[in-house]
């Protein structure tokens, strides 16, 4: 009986041991990281080749350190951080942004295509001209003419002696 007894308490002893190494193993675990939650990001947007957009992301971080934009994928270079970023393509584009840092691992992106046209250049008109009013000029006299406007686009004023296009 002393047998039983003796091989008993072992037993006991060897569990409480195997409890205590595995709560201490347990404690050595870190809290699982929360993810980043994206809750919005702009929408797809055309814009002209030599112009610039800013891209915007709403959501929360959780247990990432910031909003990471990368070009092409979601493993391309990284183009900017932030909640907004301003973007100049040259190229239609699309932009990926996710959570990163902290305890994250790299988790899904959201995506926003930024589209690059050749948009035609606006003609600026000149403004209307302002001159003298009608000046009576004696035979064989002479007076000076001048205009203060603004050209626009054009690249000179042109004189005619009767209206507009009629005669130089």
């Amino acid at each position: 009986m002393k047998q039983n007894y003796f091989l008993s308490k072992l037993l006991v002893l060897v569990f409480f041991a195997g409890l205590f190494s595995i709560a201490t193993k347990a404690q050595d675990i870190p809290p699982p990281c929360i993810e980043p939650i994206i809750t919005s990001i702009t929408n797809s947007i055309t814009i002209c080749s030599g112009t610039s957009t800013d891209l915007s992301i709403d959501g929360i971080l959780s247990d990432a350190t910031s909003w990471n934009w990368h070009e092409n994928d979601c493993n391309g270079p990284i183009v900017g951080s932030g909640t907004t970023i301003m973007v100049s393509p040259v190229s239609t584009t699309t932009y990926f942004v996710r959570g990163e840092g902290g305890c994250t691992l790299a988790g899904s992106c959201a995506q926003v295509t930024v589209t690059v046209e050749n948009c035609p250049i606006p003609c600026i008109p000149p403004s209307t001209p302002s001159m003298p009013s009608n000046t009576n000029i004696s035979l064989g006299g002479y007076t000076d003419l001048y205009l203060d406007g603004n050209l626009g686009d054009a690249t000179d004023w042109y004189w005619y002696t009767n209206n507009c296009g009629e005669g130089t």
